[in-house]
């Protein structure tokens, strides 16, 4: 029986909690495990950049959410957990990006207003 595809990235942004682990990482290993869905799992540094600039910062919560993710019993032997090298090749990516999603679209997007408060206080 072929299984549906799940993907989903998380954001390496601060300490795990409970939410976290009954939220997403639970879910995610019962499907890899008895699910209807092949669940893909990768880690999102890339978007975690605007909440988080000091790269070492970054590098050790990058370990953590991944250590955690492989305690909790997502397999990276069934391609279930995909990672990011971090920071590598930025720049051709902000070109490739900037390209496909114009100003305005990005202006409208809720997500991004509600940064942009956070960033002011």
């Amino acid at each position: 029986m072929n299984k549906k595809i799940l993907v989903s990235g998380i954001k390496p942004t601060g300490n795990l909690h409970l939410g976290n682990y009954f939220g997403a990482m639970k879910q995610f290993v019962e499907m890899q495990n008895f699910g209807e869905y092949n669940p893909f799992v990768f880690l999102a540094d890339y978007h975690a950049l605007n909440s988080i600039q000091n790269r070492e910062e970054m590098k050790k919560l990058s370990f953590d959410l991944i250590c955690a993710y492989l305690a909790v019993g997502l397999d990276p032997q069934n391609d279930s957990l995909q990672t990011v090298i971090l920071f590598q090749n930025t720049q051709s990516l902000l070109g490739f990006f900037n390209t496909l999603v114009s100003m305005p679209w990005l202006v409208a997007l809720m997500l991004l207003k509600v940064q942009k408060l956070k960033i002011k206080k």
